[in-house]
């Protein structure tokens, strides 16, 4: 696992770098997405 620096972090919101993640497809990221609002609506509360 690779530290994260202050300056890493502002490259991959800058889009200047980073690691890239590329092997996930859109069907995998889209049933991702539900745990991750239902845990966003449950803190919400």
């Amino acid at each position: 696992m690779k530290l994260n620096t202050v300056e890493a972090v502002k490259a991959a919101q800058n889009q200047r770098g980073g690691i890239e993640i590329d092997y996930l497809d859109d069907e995998i990221i889209q049933r991702a997405i539900i745990p991750i609002n239902r845990m966003m609506d449950f803190s919400a509360r």
